[in-house]
């Protein structure tokens, strides 16, 4: 699966990744970028700032983060899907 823009720096700065950009009139491709580089770029054209990332990896990486919040609410208290609390 193919991240872009802010999507892709968020993914992987949460997973510690490096990330990619296109081409563009001033420079050519590079991979390697870190955070605040992808960041610095993304202010400019977010386009060009990509991640591939594995589909199994995504979606293992969604599943995970949406098991946390709700693990989160329950020790919080708060109600879950169910009403329970």
């Amino acid at each position: 699966m193919r991240l872009t823009g802010f999507d892709a720096i968020e993914f992987a700065e949460k997973h510690n990744l490096r990330l990619s950009k296109l081409g563009d009139k001033v420079d050519g491709p590079s991979e390697g970028l870190t955070v605040p580089e992808a960041e610095a770029i993304a202010d400019e054209d977010e386009a060009i700032i990509f991640l591939d990332v594995p589909d199994e990896q995504y979606h293992s990486a969604a599943l995970f983060s949406s098991w946390h919040v709700s693990c989160r609410l329950c020790q919080a208290g708060r109600p879950t899907a169910r009403g329970d609390s």
